[in-house]
């Protein structure tokens, strides 16, 4: 089912399996949004779910990062600069090691 197939999605996604954000600057403030937004619908939809969804809800919270405000997304993205200037490694694209 649809659920399931989400979930999968999710699970490949944590595991780095897929790839679905290969050739974006997405903003890590906008990612963190975005993942505390879906937190938040799969729990709204395990609290009014029945018995049987509850718990594939529960392991789809688990695919997923905490989200946040947007300031933990960015936070983590300047730490992962500071390590790589602390290196001398430079910011161009394409530069595995940010990724």
């Amino acid at each position: 089912d649809a659920i399931t197939m989400i979930f999968v999605w999710l699970r490949f996604s944590q595991i780095r399996q897929l790839s679905w954000q290969r050739n974006y600057n997405t903003k890590p403030r906008e990612l963190s949004s975005a993942s505390d937004k879906l937190n938040m619908l799969i729990a709204w939809r395990w609290k009014n779910g029945g018995a049987k969804e509850k718990e594939i809800f529960r392991l789809m919270l688990g695919c997923i990062g905490r989200g946040g405000s947007g300031g933990d997304g960015q936070a983590i993205r300047d730490e992962i600069l500071h390590i790589m200037h602390r290196h001398k490694l430079p910011e161009s694209k394409g530069n595995w090691v940010e990724e």
